[in-house]
This record gives C-alpha cells, sequence and structure tokens, in this order.
C-alpha cells in the first residue's frame, strides 16, 4: 500500500503539469462554422485562456485507493499563481498541502530559479534542474476536445450566465486525450525503480464550465486499474480545478525567506 500512496503522489505532481501545461489545439477557431455549438464554445475559451499572462487557479484531487479489500482516502490541494507567461521572465508559486504526513510543499519559480520547501527543508536549484517547464504554462491550459467528442454534448447556459459541458469518455478517449500525462507518469514511475506492470482508466467523466470566454472549471473524475510490482490496485479519483478571474492581472507573492535558501545541485 506504501509504494502505491508514493506512486499515486507521482501521478498527482504528472497531473498538475498536464492539465496546466501544454497541449496545442491547431485547429481552434480555425474553420469551425459547421462544428457544434459545444466545441466553438469550448475552442474559444480553450484559445482565450491558452493567451492568459496571468493565472490563478486551485486544484484539488480527492483519491480513495484500495487494495486487498484495505481502503486509503487521500486529498491533496494545489494553489497555484502565476504572471508574465507570455513574457520572458514569468513567475510562478505553487502550494501543495495534503492530509498525508510529509507530502505539504511551496514552490517558487522565477528569474532561472526554484525555491521549493517540501516537508519542512527549503532549498534552491535552477529551474533547469527542477524539472518543471515554467514557459508551457504559455501555451494552452485545458486539453482540448475534438468535435467527434462534442457533437451530441450540449453547451449548457448556467443561471449565473456562464456556459457548461458535460460528457463521458470511453477508456480509447481518455487515453487519446491524456496520453502525455500517461507518457509522462509512465517515465516518473521507471525513474523511480518502480515497476507499472498495468494501468486502466475507465469510467471517466468531464465538467468543463466557461465563464467570459475563459474556462473557469475544469472537473474529471475516473477510476483506474494498476498493478504495481505485482500488486493490484483500484484508485477512484475526483480532481477540480478552478481558475478565478481568469483575464485579471495576478501578483506572485515568493515565500519568506526565499533568497537565503541554500543552492543544490
Amino acid at each position: 500500500m506504501k509504494k502505491i500512496i508514493s506512486l499515486l503522489i507521482v501521478l498527482c505532481m504528472v497531473f498538475t503539469c498536464a492539465t496546466l501545461t501544454a497541449c496545442d489545439d491547431e485547429s481552434a477557431g480555425q474553420g469551425n462554422s459547421s462544428k457544434s455549438a459545444a466545441y466553438k464554445a469550448l475552442s474559444a475559451a480553450t484559445e482565450n485562456t491558452s493567451k492568459l499572462d496571468s493565472m490563478n487557479a486551485a486544484m484539488e484531487m480527492d483519491m480513495t485507493v484500495t487494495v486487498d479489500g484495505v481502503s486509503q482516502s487521500m486529498n491533496i490541494l494545489y494553489e497555484i499563481t502565476a504572471s508574465g507567461l507570455q513574457g520572458n521572465s514569468p513567475k510562478l508559486r505553487m502550494i501543495m498541502t495534503s492530509d498525508l504526513p510529509g507530502v505539504n510543499m511551496d514552490i517558487y519559480i522565477a528569474d532561472g530559479w526554484a525555491y521549493a520547501t517540501i516537508a519542512g527543508t527549503s532549498y534552491k536549484v535552477s529551474a533547469e534542474d527542477s524539472g518543471f517547464e515554467i514557459e508551457d504554462t504559455a501555451n494552452d491550459v485545458i486539453q482540448p476536445l475534438e468535435d467527434d467528442l462534442l457533437k451530441n454534448v450540449t453547451l449548457k447556459t448556467e443561471s449565473d450566465g456562464s456556459q457548461s459541458i458535460s460528457l463521458s469518455l470511453k477508456s480509447k478517449d481518455f487515453k487519446d486525450i491524456y496520453d502525455d500525462m500517461i507518457e509522462s507518469l509512465l517515465e516518473s514511475v521507471s525513474a523511480n525503480g518502480t515497476d507499472l506492470d498495468a494501468l486502466e482508466i475507465s469510467d471517466t467523466n468531464l465538467y468543463i464550465k466557461m465563464s467570459d470566454n475563459y474556462i473557469s472549471e475544469y472537473n474529471i473524475d475516473f477510476t483506474m486499474d494498476m498493478t504495481v510490482s505485482g500488486t493490484t490496485a483500484k484508485v477512484e479519483a475526483t480532481v477540480c480545478v478552478t481558475f478565478n478571474a481568469p483575464g485579471q492581472n495576478v501578483t506572485v507573492t515568493p515565500p519568506e525567506g526565499y533568497l537565503s535558501f541554500p543552492s543544490v545541485s
């Protein structure tokens, strides 16, 4: 169970980066006059969101993992602020809190450095060596969906004037959309010396809300069956991403005392 919990923490990190980083949709806004209303609205919101210079977002992940009939639940919350995404000097701060002991962390990236506090230990490392490509967040914030998946999806108008879509994804569709995330997960697992023998994702549901032509909410829940070093586990996960006041300027506040963090190579 402990090894699988550690693996799921890696999954959280990979999912965060995959959700908040690039996946260019070259078809967005191009030749979509015959496309569905849901596709047009989502493509426009995706394109506008990808051009944001600043971001204030939160992501909450709730997971329950079951191994040999024993279940354990976990909650992980990310608070993310970013600015200068379209320029040469982007800044980002990501604070992660969890109900799991020793998992909390605070990362601030600016001026070519990543300043991190993990489990109470603070240090700085070059942004290039940190493994997080901050420039990627300038390209596209949400994975695009093809019109084939949306042609029978209703574009709903909410009471606050926003628009939303809801849909279920087959396992193959999920793999096609999140192929980069799954590949990154497999690479991360392999790098940690863990054998991920099987991974199957099913029962996937999406809810996407669009406000003022931006993505404002992106919620996904799914079931994942995995075999890790011969141990089979079932994971039920819900991920909720909220973008706060998209389009507004954001100030990224560095952590207290970050300039005195010791450097590591």
